[in-house]
């Protein structure tokens, strides 16, 4: 029977996972907000013709720079699936989550410093009759992320600046390091799990997940 110890791992990974998937991955889905803050900011403000201040509520060519963006940033979104699929092929779970958590806090530290992807079947496989749930779960996690740049809009609005958001969202990287090197795999969770089966920093897996 599964131990005590082996169930929290399991469980561990689960919910830090969906934590992840709650908060990060689906977060650039809120970019409508964000666009909010960055206006109130003066981002791309140089652009705003001189009719702007005739016209305050005319700003097309704004709006236009911050469509952009979202063109350019929506590209790599989904060019980079290809290598980072073949990287977790080759490397595993580690190499991948490392490159994507780097990628993270580039982006983050950018957005601070700057002036006026899987993870659903790999952690559904550790809960065998399950599996299908908490891939739904993940799923809907990863579409309510979105919700993240809502909550900046809102802090925004009571006074906490961009920076500082993004600044706890960069620091917030801690706990993906954490869920990557204590909770997760080297490689893969194989489908249909082994008993014999066993990742993480203690090398416990339970033969009864649930």
């Amino acid at each position: 029977k599964s131990s005590v110890a082996g169930k929290l791992h399991y469980w561990l990974t689960l919910l830090s996972g969906l934590v992840e998937s709650l908060f990060v991955m689906g977060i650039v889905f809120g970019w409508a907000s964000l666009v909010f803050v960055l206006k109130g900011d003066g981002y791309f403000r140089a652009w705003l013709p001189i009719s702007v201040l005739v016209h305050p509520k005319d700003c097309s060519s704004q709006d236009e720079h911050f469509s952009q963006v979202m063109s350019v940033a929506s590209i790599p979104n989904t060019i980079i699936r290809f290598p980072i699929g073949y990287i977790f092929d080759s490397c595993g779970t580690t190499a991948t989550r490392l490159i994507s958590i780097s990628l993270y806090i580039t982006g983050t530290l950018l957005i601070t410093l700057s002036n006026a992807d899987m993870l659903f079947f790999i952690i559904g496989n550790l809960f065998d009759s399950y599996r299908s749930t908490i891939i739904t779960i993940y799923s809907g996690a990863y579409d309510s992320s979105a919700a993240v740049l809502l909550i900046i809009k809102m802090q925004h609005e009571g006074g906490v600046s961009l920076h500082t958001s993004f600044l706890f969202l960069t620091s917030c990287s801690i706990i993906y390091l954490f869920h990557t090197f204590l909770l997760m795999p080297k490689g893969h969770i194989p489908y249909p799990l082994q008993e014999t089966y066993t990742y993480g920093s203690k090398q416990t897996a339970p033969s009864i997940l649930i």
